[in-house]
């Protein structure tokens, strides 16, 4: 049997659908399965053995870029495996030799559970689900080895596929015996169902469990799924489940997921169009973190009616994200509220109004920035101010799209080098030098002359930032001297 690279070879390759090649891989599987375990240790060892287990994996690899003529032999080696008969002991066999690895048969049958599933998943047939499903269950729901079991579901992507993964959610919470075991089984159906997006009719079946399923962790998982299902249909159920959902979770889970689904369906840059009004509703929510994930969003959808309930939600709750998405909205009164943040004696409302007002397009915004860390304010001396501002302005000088502003906030930083404080000398030069690398500046040329010019200021870390940028810039052109 000629062994195949899939590394060097194209998948719509007829060689992998000849009636020759699934042949003989199907008869090698079948003639060497099953097969009397031999130890890995003590001597000989049988190299005979090892062989036809790398020979086996190989041809189960093979047969996922097949079709439905493979489906059945592989679910008879999924089953075999699944119940620990495909790589079996010897009835006469003394096996107190097992000693330091009891568990080596089973870790062995299911090596090859794990490629059989996988392969099952690949060739997409319907026919396998029942059999993956009775695996599942023959095995416990123990996520540790059912994993690749649960993504095969999520690739074949039928209905019955599906609804089987969220069926074996209560299941899975039921054998639980831990918090530990909770998190793994959640982390492995989330992977399932937010990895592969739903087809139409799988769809319809998770926004029918996020309205009436009773179990909590179903709908959550279900709001996860809705949110990376790339379908416009799902975006009322997610804002009703922000509106209604009685349960935390779900709510947080929902609101995650609409904001997840919004910026999938259009480009990021995109205003947000739908749940505004339920998403401000939702920074008055009792629980903190959904708060959180409300004011979060609420930015994304450049609307000044959320101004002033981001404005109430930060005085009330002190959320930092809302600073951030009152920038991303703009106007003149989230703007004017950011820039008097700049100037309290709260040196946290500084920082966090310095750090959201990156994503401002306002030139008045560059202004104050400035002020804030000029010689003539008090802040002058706060370090972490200093950099948060100067950061700022590196962000608006490498990604603004306004073109006047980008301009000016690069010539602000150039102009920043000819401060008397050395500090401020050595933050405006790491973020030329920053904007410069990764070609973001408006004036490459005198962004690079600046460099130069710092290479010879008078502190000696200015003058090793400089030069550091400078040798890592590749197409700058280094001076001699």
């Amino acid at each position: 049997m000629e062994r195949v690279d899939s590394r060097k070879t194209w998948v719509d390759d007829p060689i992998w659908r000849s009636e020759e090649f699934i042949r003989e891989r199907l008869e090698f599987l079948d003639q060497n399965f099953p097969v009397l375990f031999q130890p890995y240790w003590g001597q000989p060892v049988d190299l005979e053995y090892r062989r036809r287990l790398e020979i086996a994996a190989d041809c189960i690899l093979e047969l996922k870029y097949s079709d439905g003529r493979a489906v059945i032999p592989l679910i008879g080696i999924l089953r075999a495996a699944s119940k620990e008969q495909l790589i079996v002991l010897d009835e006469d066999r003394d096996t107190s030799d097992l000693g330091p690895s009891p568990g080596i048969l089973e870790r062995d049958n299911w090596e090859f559970y794990k490629l059989t599933v996988e392969a099952l998943g690949a060739i997409g047939d319907e026919r396998a689900v029942e059999p993956i499903i009775e695996s599942i269950v023959t095995m416990g729901y123990d996520p540790h080895y059912t994993r690749e079991a649960f993504l095969a579901l999520a690739a074949i992507g039928t209905e019955r596929a599906i609804g089987h993964i969220f069926d074996a959610i209560g299941a899975m919470e039921d054998l639980a015996f831990d918090r530990h075991d909770h998190y793994e089984n959640e982390s492995v159906i989330r992977e399932a169902l937010t990895g592969v997006p739903l087809d139409r009719r799988c769809v319809n079946l998770a926004i029918s469990i996020l309205e009436r399923h009773e179990n909590r962790l179903t709908r959550e998982l279900a709001a996860d799924a809705l949110g990376s299902s790339y379908d416009p249909r799902a975006l009322q159920p997610l804002v009703g489940a922000v509106r209604n959902e009685r349960e935390r979770e779900v709510r947080h889970a929902a609101l995650k997921a609409l904001e997840r689904l919004q910026r999938d369906l259009t480009h990021s840059s995109c205003a947000f169009t739908h749940g505004l009004e339920e998403v401000i509703t939702a920074l008055r929510d009792p629980e903190l973190y959904v708060s959180i994930a409300a004011a979060e969003m609420l930015g994304n959808y450049r609307s000044e009616k959320a101004v002033q309930p981001l404005i109430d939600c930060f005085e009330d709750l002190g959320i930092d994200v809302c600073l951030r998405s009152l920038a991303y909205i703009g106007g003149e009164v989230a703007t004017s509220y950011l820039i008097g943040k700049l100037g309290m004696a709260d040196e946290r409302h500084r920082l966090l109004a310095a750090d959201a007002l990156w994503c401002s397009e306002e030139e008045e915004v560059l202004v104050a920035l400035l002020e804030s860390i000029s010689e003539r304010t008090h802040n002058f001396g706060s370090r972490k101010m200093v950099w948060e501002v100067i950061k700022s302005i590196q962000y608006m000088a490498g990604w603004s799209d306004e073109s006047q502003l980008h301009e000016k906030a690069e010539g602000a930083l150039i102009r920043l080098l000819e401060k008397q404080d050395p500090m401020v000398r050595s933050f405006a030069v790491t973020a030329i030098g920053r904007n410069l690398i990764e070609g973001s500046c408006f004036h490459r040329d005198s962004c690079t002359e600046a460099l130069r010019r710092a290479s010879k200021d008078a502190d000696r870390n200015v003058r090793h930032i400089a030069k550091w940028y400078c040798s890592n810039a590749t197409d700058i052109v280094r001076d001699p001297t």
